[in-house]
């Protein structure tokens, strides 16, 4: 439980950060990436999840097939 702070029974508080300056703030120029690498950044991204849900897809299939086939000898 936090007091609450009193002015009339103690003294002031002391500050031991030093005084705010004031900061500037001013433009910055920046190159923007085009939008032909944007698009090959998103097409090659969806061809990997696409070759990575085909590749678990293979290897689910393969055990099933490899347990059915071993359950029939």
């Amino acid at each position: 439980m936090a007091i609450a702070y009193q002015p009339v029974t103690t003294r002031d508080p002391i500050s031991t950060r030093p005084a705010r300056s004031r900061t500037v703030y001013r433009s910055a120029a920046i190159q923007r990436p085009a939008r032909a690498w944007t698009t090959v950044r998103i097409v090659g991204l969806l061809v990997a999840t696409a070759m990575s849900v085909a590749l678990a897809t293979a290897i689910v299939a393969g055990t099933a097939l490899f347990a059915l086939l071993n359950y029939a000898r």
